[in-house]
């Protein structure tokens, strides 16, 4: 769970970049896992990113005095059911 956290810091096309690196290596190191089930784990990722790339445009269309265009509680709840749902 910690790099979940240490994810968090940066920005999000690193962290994204870097769970595709992991999640591409499964194959070779967790042959135990269907192609299947990986393609569905990047497909998974990647709407997170784009979530993620849409609410960041949000936000910056967005007065300073103006109510957030998304928490980083939520991100951090979306990154956690992503490592539940995959990692459980």
């Amino acid at each position: 769970m910690s790099i979940i956290y240490e994810l968090l810091g940066a920005k999000h096309m690193t962290y994204h970049l870097l769970f595709m690196q992991i999640v591409s290596g499964w194959e070779s190191k967790k042959p135990w896992i269907s192609k299947e089930k990986i393609d569905q784990v990047l497909r998974e990722a990647d709407d997170l990113k784009r979530w993620l790339d849409d609410k960041e445009a949000e936000q910056q269309k967005l007065s300073a005095s103006s109510t957030s265009a998304y928490t980083s509680q939520k991100v951090i709840d979306k990154l956690l059911d992503l490592k539940d749902k995959w990692y459980a």
